[in-house]
C-alpha cells in the first residue's frame, strides 16, 4: 500500500480524527520519569524533520464534486493521477499526480481563526459527515439568553434567568455578531437539508448559511487550503500515516522496550502528548 493511498484510505474512514489531548492531570508515571521531557524533545525532533520534507513533497487537490465512490487501488510504488487541462492549450489533457484531498474547513474557523482554532489543531474533517459530527460535538449552542444575549454556566441558569423576567432586550448591533454556536433548530435544518447526492461545495455552503443566515463571503472556500489550516492538515494527515510508526522506531532504537519499555496505555499518553509537541513547533 502507497503512501497515497494510505491517505486516501482515511477520507473514507468510519469515524473523522479527533486529535484532542487524551493525556490529563493524571499522566502516569512515564511523565514523571526523570528522561521523559528529553524524550519528548527528542522524538519531536525526530519527527519534525521528515514531517518537513514530507509536506514539502506532497502534492493536494480539491476533491471531486462527489466522493461517494472510493478511489480504486494504485499499484504499489505509483502515485494517483488526475486528469488536467493544459492552461496553455485547452485541446491537451494532463495527466498529474496527486497525494490527497484538502480537508474541510468548519464554518466557526472561517468566521474567527483566533477564536477556533482548535478546529484545525485537534480536528481533521474529511468529509461533510466529519463536518456535521464535530459541528454537533464542539459548536453546540452554549445556555443563551436570546433576549440580552448573556451566556450563562448552565442551563438551569439560564431558565431561572428567563423566569425572572428581569433582562433587557440586546441592542440591534449586538444581533449581527457571530453566533455562540448552533441552537437545536439550526442542527435538525442542517441534517433536513442536507443532500448527499449535491456537489459538496454545495452541501458545505447550505450548512454555512443555516449556521450564518447569509452566503458566505466571495472568494470563501469550503476548503483549508493554505496557511494555518493546510499546515495541521498535513500533519494529521502524516501522522495518521507513520506517527506512531515514527514514535516506536525512536523508542526501539534507543533501548525503550522489553521489561522496562513503555505499556500500550503509556505508549499511547505519549504519543498525545508528543503530538500536542509537534502542534506548537
Amino acid at each position: 500500500e502507497t503512501e497515497s493511498d494510505s491517505i486516501l484510505d482515511s477520507e473514507y474512514g468510519d469515524d473523522h480524527e479527533n486529535f484532542e489531548d487524551s493525556a490529563t492531570e493524571e499522566t502516569d508515571h512515564i511523565h514523571n520519569q526523570q528522561q521523559y521531557p528529553f524524550l519528548r524533545r527528542d522524538l519531536v525532533e525526530f519527527i519534525y524533520t521528515p514531517f518537513v520534507i514530507w509536506m514539502a513533497s506532497v502534492r493536494y487537490i480539491i476533491p471531486p464534486e462527489h466522493r461517494l465512490k472510493r478511489p480504486k487501488k494504485r499499484t504499489k510504488g505509483t502515485r494517483m493521477f488526475i486528469e488536467e487541462m493544459d492552461p496553455n492549450d485547452s485541446n491537451t489533457i494532463l495527466i498529474s499526480p496527486f497525494d490527497g484531498y484538502y480537508h474541510l474547513a468548519c464554518p466557526f474557523y472561517l468566521s474567527n481563526t483566533n477564536q477556533h482554532q482548535n478546529c484545525v489543531i485537534k480536528h481533521s474533517l474529511k468529509s461533510i459527515e466529519d463536518l456535521v459530527d464535530h459541528i454537533e460535538s464542539h459548536h453546540a449552542e452554549p445556555p443563551l439568553c436570546k433576549i440580552c444575549g448573556k451566556v450563562f454556566p448552565s442551563f438551569k441558569e439560564r431558565n431561572d434567568h428567563l423566569r425572572n423576567e428581569a433582562c433587557e432586550r440586546a441592542p440591534q448591533e449586538n444581533n449581527n455578531q457571530t453566533p455562540h454556536g448552533v441552537s437545536q433548530l439550526q442542527r435538525v435544518k442542517i441534517l433536513k437539508r442536507d443532500n448527499p447526492r449535491r456537489a459538496e461545495q454545495d452541501r458545505w455552503e447550505r450548512i454555512y448559511k443555516i449556521i450564518f443566515q447569509s452566503e458566505p463571503k466571495p472568494g470563501v472556500s469550503p476548503y483549508l487550503m493554505d496557511r494555518e489550516g493546510l499546515k495541521f492538515s498535513l500533519l494529521h494527515d502524516y501522522w495518521k500515516l507513520k506517527g506512531k510508526e515514527c514514535v516506536r522506531e525512536y523508542l526501539a532504537d534507543h533501548g525503550h522496550v522489553g521489561d522496562e519499555g513503555y505499556g500500550s496505555t503509556d505508549f499511547a499518553r505519549l504519543c498525545s502528548l508528543v503530538l500536542g509537541d509537534l502542534r506548537e513547533k
